[in-house]
């Protein structure tokens, strides 16, 4: 096995012979190989093992073993104990998710603080068919089915080259001790069921059932190496994307065909499940303004587009204030506003979508900043009548996402420009002005509410 293991190692580019690797070690036989394999190998290594203190005394015993492996190996050993089941209550996740978190984040500050180039983790091929299964239950769609990748930024599996029964006998033909995990025979986690009922069942009906789906997830592999390119060019070709704003002309999304898939595959980065794809294929047809909201994205038909963004960017109802005193230095929040007092009329205007000129004898401090409300009006520019808010928009032609993006400059409760687009008439120029007010906007900083 252990010539097998190097030329794994080399074929698969995981890392330099010369490179000092993280082993994660629980104790039980496949971790225990795996530290044999890269003694006996030569590589350089340190061991991490993790507590999780979820089965007593079995856990500190577990510990002890691989403090005395790392003795027997020469080799550094760092152990970290966690409150795992108070973490899962606290962050509402199943005890498995947080026992993963929780270990992959101290792996990364281990490798931070202490050089380490990659961290590597026993997986096997038959943990390969059992991840292969429990994702084809879930649904998971083609990304699900490559199994587990050979590495994963810094986490790599070099026992990816044989499974579970070569595994043993390399510890028996070695004499190697290892310690067994109770929790392993236990049929209420979902991974034990597909490992004790489901693939016994499989191998009746194919006894080289294992190899076979093995076979299967490399050729799936490879071909989602190419369906991905696909993805990825259509993405770029039709995803606008502006900040965390994210805008898709409809016509080029629905002409796609098959449709569900391509929805799916494309908007699913944004947290868009199946059952929000078929929302979203509904709006084909929808007036705009109608939206799917997924855990984390919100998606609104506008006339000709579809607009992502994610869901902190719902209206609020936040005032932000300026002072007099910030007419000297400018604010930055929750829009960047620079101001300049003129002591004349200027006699060129920037363009209204960045500065606006208003009559500073007019103004009373403090301004208010805030987002627009339902049954604004204001007398805009020109105008001597009133003109609602929403009405302007529509003129605009304003996403409903524009909208609530909108951010308003008034004075009393008057609107006094709307910011980027139009001042009020009440606050114009005229020829008795004494003093001018010029307000500057960038587009480089704002904040979220």
């Amino acid at each position: 096995m252990i010539d097998d293991f190097k030329q794994f190692i080399l074929k698969e580019e995981l890392f330099l012979p010369s490179g000092s690797i993280l082993l994660a070690v629980s104790g039980g036989v496949d971790s225990i190989v795996m530290a044999d394999l890269f003694h006996n190998a030569g590589f350089h290594f340190c061991i991490a093992h993790a507590n999780f203190q979820l089965r007593g005394e079995e856990s500190d015993r577990d510990e002890l073993f691989v403090r005395k492996l790392a003795e027997k190996y020469k080799v550094q050993v760092f152990v970290r104990h966690f409150e795992t089941a108070e973490f899962a209550r606290n962050n509402k996740v199943s005890v498995q998710v947080a026992a993963r978190q929780l270990r992959y984040e101290w792996f990364d500050d281990l490798l931070i603080k202490h050089g380490y180039v990659q961290v590597a983790t026993a997986h096997h091929l038959d943990d390969q068919v059992e991840t292969f299964l429990i994702n084809l239950t879930r649904g998971t769609g083609i990304a699900g089915l490559h199994g587990i990748p050979l590495r994963q930024g810094k986490i790599i599996r070099p026992m990816m080259f044989t499974g579970r029964k070569e595994i043993e006998a390399y510890a028996a033909a070695n004499k190697l001790d290892y310690v067994q995990d109770s929790s392993n025979t236990s049929v209420k986690y979902t991974r034990n069921r597909i490992r004790h009922k489901v693939i016994p069942q499989l191998e009746k009906i194919n006894p080289a059932f294992r190899q076979s789906l093995t076979e299967t997830i490399f050729l799936i592999r490879d071909a989602e190496t190419i369906y991905q390119k696909t993805i990825e060019e259509k993405r770029k070709a039709i995803l606008d994307v502006r900040g965390d704003s994210i805008s898709i002309i409809a016509d080029e999304l629905f002409k796609l065909k098959p449709l569900a898939t391509w929805a799916y595959e494309l908007l699913s980065p944004f947290g868009f499940n199946i059952s929000n794809i078929h929302d979203i294929i509904g709006l084909k047809d929808a007036i705009a303004g109608k939206e799917v909201i997924s855990a984390t994205h919100r998606l609104v038909r506008d006339r000709d587009h579809l607009i992502i963004v994610p869901l902190k960017k719902a209206p609020g109802k936040k005032i932000f204030f300026i002072t007099a005193a910030d007419l000297h230095h400018g604010i930055k929040s929750p829009v960047h506003l620079s101001f300049e007092i003129l002591d004349e009329t200027p006699k060129k205007y920037d363009k209204p979508a960045t500065s606006a000129y208003v009559d500073l004898e007019k103004l009373e401090f403090p301004l208010q900043i805030r987002k627009w409300r339902r049954g604004d009006y204001f007398f805009p520019l020109g105008m001597s009548q009133r003109k609602k808010l929403s009405d302007f928009f529509t003129d605009q032609k304003m996403s409903k996402i524009d909208k609530e993006n909108q951010w308003l400059l008034c004075c009393r409760e008057k609107i006094t420009w709307v910011i980027g687009h139009r001042i009020d008439d009440r606050f114009k120029i005229t020829s008795t002005s004494m003093r001018v007010l010029k307000i500057t906007l960038f587009q480089d900083l704002s904040i979220d509410e």
